[in-house]
């Protein structure tokens, strides 16, 4: 359906080209696999930051499956970096549940004793908790799992440390290891705390646990290493005493550092597209490119750098409590919102309000409707989004041909989910134009999605279209012409005007009785809702029950 009065165009872009489709074309000119990865280290709280990969990667498979000049299959995988430290003790960490919940003094006291321990070895702050994760690594990888099930992005996930102790990542050790000199020059180009003893792993301590940065003696026929544990620094924050204890470790008890890490994915997961974010593009990207071609004797994946986006105006920080959730956006918006969402241009900032997320919506709903043929493109952008990506906004279990998608606009549905029956609902629908007469089954399972993530989206921000509608007339009373503006306007409703043409009829009415029209609205509000201002009048009567308007107009 048409959009609501609140739409605006937040993609102003004029790219003629999707850019997935630009990435697919560099992977298969310049011959690179058509794998696709993504990653994160499983620190702090799993957000829609942390899915910027999962999401924009699919995006790129789908393009790689539409070229004919790919001989292999394109996949997708998605590691986690959970051999990575502990680096900091967070404020704030999601529940099982999916809850933003703040930890008390006890259980980040409990948290802080496994600092510079790999996340697979430290305990899940819910571990006692009956169907949760035991480590802090599956606690917050079960959440990208589950997220990428929702949106159905067929990924791979790898665990770093599965990798590690499957001896996976044993030739980029034992290479690294072998062109010492080589390692030593790239990486003190690149970071300044890098002596000239610097060696690429970090041991896990046998005695404490904790990953080591001090290797005294590299053994590369045994494959193994000599260490010490001495304290680290982690984050710039901590500073993580080690026990002291000396021995030696195989090329599976200990890591790589991250820069050397990175590239090593990409040689042994054959890795030929990445996107990131900008981050690394000056950083780890650079060191990257330059030990896989220098150390690793490998080409280095395409890249895509991505802009990251703000949560109400600012960065996203768990702490502050801005922080959205796959779970928690997808309270609000269907699945093909929030993959359009991370279908716009990726090299554009942009700032993600749930407040305000009815523009979003709006946004993709032209689009659809561009898509099928019900509205014509605003401009070069949208009609490229409804041609060529529409498509793969959809889940890939759809059937394009099942259905044509019913979404009324969002603050109206808002509004219908006032009734809370579904019948109500889908007459109200019906009646007001946004549903066919005759729906198919689906058609109505769309229209009453809308409604209730519409309604959750109204009621949880307590914003205008929460409407709550009074049970009985209010004691009011009106003048004898606002009584007849009334029933004229009531005539209209039980008519089967449309929201548009019942709005219309409110000025109307009130300009026939020589009433005030903004006095008028107010009587109105005043009438069904018994406050001074609400939501256009007209989409609000259409909204409600036909019968019940009629009547409480009558009854003024």
């Amino acid at each position: 359906m048409s959009s609501d009065d609140d739409a605006h165009n937040s993609e102003p872009t004029s790219t003629s080209d999707f850019w997935a489709d630009e990435a697919a074309r560099r992977v298969a000119e310049n011959d690179r696999p058509p794998v696709v990865k993504g990653g994160v280290s499983p620190s702090g709280v799993p957000h829609i930051g942390n899915f910027n990969e999962v999401l924009r990667g699919a995006f790129v498979v789908r393009a790689l499956e539409r070229r004919d000049d790919i001989e292999d299959e394109p996949r997708q995988v998605f590691t986690s970096d959970d051999r990575d430290p502990l680096r900091r003790v967070p404020d704030t960490v999601l529940s099982p549940e999916g809850e933003l919940v703040e930890l008390d003094a006890e259980e980040r006291d409990e948290l802080s004793e496994h600092l510079g321990k790999p996340y697979v070895d430290v305990p899940s702050p819910f571990a006692d908790t009956a169907g949760a994760a035991d480590t802090w690594a599956e606690h917050f990888a079960s959440f990208l799992r589950e997220d990428a099930e929702r949106l159905e992005v067929p990924v791979e996930f790898v665990s770093n440390d599965e990798m590690y102790r499957a001896g996976d990542f044993d030739e980029a050790v034992r290479t690294a290891l072998s062109k010492l000199e080589t390692s030593r020059d790239v990486i003190a180009r690149h970071q300044r705390t890098a002596g000239e003893d610097y060696v690429p792993f970090m041991p896990i301590c046998a005695e404490c646990g904790r990953i080591t940065p001090t290797v005294t003696s590299v053994n590369i026929e045994d494959e193994t290493v000599d260490y010490v544990c001495d304290d680290a620094e982690l984050a710039g924050e901590y500073t993580v005493e080690g026990c002291g204890h000396r021995g030696t470790a195989t090329f599976r008890e200990g890591k790589l550092p991250w820069r050397f890490e990175w590239p090593a994915q990409w040689w042994t997961l054959n890795i030929g597209f990445e996107p990131f974010g900008k981050d690394h593009a000056e950083g780890s990207w650079e060191s990257g490119v330059e030990i896989a071609e220098q150390v690793y004797g490998i080409e280095p994946p395409e890249p895509l750098v991505y802009e990251f986006f703000l949560v109400d105006g600012e960065k996203m920080s768990a702490s502050a409590g801005n922080v959205y959730t796959v779970s928690g956006v997808l309270r609000y918006v269907e699945p093909s919102v929030l993959r359009y969402f991370f279908a716009l241009d990726p090299k554009k900032q942009r700032d993600l309000s749930l407040a305000d997320i009815h523009h979003l919506v709006n946004d993709f709903d032209r689009v659809e409707d561009a898509h099928y043929g019900r509205e014509e493109a605003a401009d070069e952008t949208e009609r490229l989004y409804a041609e060529r990506v529409y498509e793969d906004l959809r889940a890939p279990s759809d059937n394009p041909t099942e259905h044509e998608p019913v979404r009324p606009p969002y603050t109206f549905a808002a509004m219908v989910g006032v009734a809370e029956d579904d019948e109500a609902r889908l007459a109200t629908l019906r009646r007001s134009g946004h549903l066919p007469d005759d729906p198919t089954e689906a058609q109505k399972r769309d229209a009453l999605r809308r409604v209730e993530l519409a309604r959750n989206w109204a009621l949880d921000y307590e914003n205008q279209y929460a409407v709550r509608v009074l049970d009985e007339t209010p004691d009011v009373s009106f003048d004898e012409e606002t009584r007849a503006a009334f029933g004229e306007l009531a005539d209209v409703v039980e008519s089967g005007a449309s929201p548009d043409e019942i709005q219309n009829a409110v000025f109307e009415s009130a300009r026939e009785h020589d009433l005030d029209v903004g006095g008028f609205f107010s009587d109105g509000y005043q009438l069904f809702l018994g406050q001074e201002s609400g939501p256009k009048l007209g989409p609000l009567l259409a909204a409600l029950d036909r019968d019940f308007v009629v009547e409480r107009l009558r009854d003024a």
